[in-house]
């Protein structure tokens, strides 16, 4: 589980104490925790107050959240199938789960329920591979051109055997 606190918003000036603060959080867990961290988040915050005297605070939830993305077992392991195919076994290596939340981790929650796969592609020139370390970059990537072409290449022949072999 993921509890971000985004922003928090008190006052006008510095010298001025605010009757008022406003925290902004990110929640992001899987759904069967997700009501018990909501409550457990409402139950810190009245805690905070009451000793103090202060008013209760008003705890909202908003509607509009990316929930966290998680594998289809069963697609991810004909996906998964079909990239060893093409490149081996060995080059594949299984990640712990993450709290990743995309777009697409509403798919499998629509009454269609769309399968769903999240992975990570990684193309890194030998020189700068160190096994078990894993650099994400996004403004400055040391990726070669060739080997991003070519992995996508796989990836889309992958995922098309792994479609088709249903």
């Amino acid at each position: 589980m993921v509890v971000t606190v985004g922003a928090i918003n008190a006052g006008a000036k510095h010298n001025i104490i605010s009757n008022e603060a406003k925290l902004l959080l990110l929640v992001r867990s899987y759904d069967d925790v997700r009501k018990m961290l909501l409550g457990t988040i409402k139950r810190i915050a009245l805690g905070q107050a009451a000793p103090f005297g202060i008013p209760e605070p008003i705890v909202k939830y908003e509607s509009d959240f990316t929930p966290s993305t998680f594998n289809d077992h069963e697609h991810a392991e004909r996906f998964m199938g079909a990239v060893a195919k093409k490149i081996g076994k060995r080059n594949i290596k299984e990640t712990p789960p993450v709290m990743g939340g995309k777009d697409f981790s509403r798919y499998h929650r629509t009454s269609q329920k769309i399968p769903s796969l999240i992975f990570w592609l990684g193309v890194v020139k030998p020189a700068t591979y160190k096994k078990g370390y894993y650099k994400v970059s996004y403004g400055n990537t040391d990726l070669g051109e060739k080997a991003f072409l070519v992995d996508f290449k796989i990836f889309l022949e992958s995922y098309c055997r792994g479609l088709l072999s249903r």
